[in-house]
């Protein structure tokens, strides 16, 4: 699990494809941004994006693969 602040393309970037990466953010408006942006970053790209977020623990895992 990797500690951001926020989500960004270098981060995106940084999944491996058809992989997936687990971020702690410091809240849930983060997570819902993050959640948002990768989804934006997805259909930029065309990639095929899911997340699953946990706003309890402030956790969000994005899981990336190709078309």
């Amino acid at each position: 699990m990797r500690k951001i602040e926020k989500l960004t393309l270098d981060v995106f970037n940084a999944i491996p494809v058809g992989g997936e990466q687990t971020f702690q953010l410091p809240d849930r408006s983060a997570i819902y941004n993050a959640r948002a942006y990768a989804y934006q970053l997805a259909d930029k790209y065309e990639y095929r994006v899911t997340t699953k977020a946990d706003t309890e623990s402030c956790t969000i895992t994005i899981k990336k693969d190709r078309l």
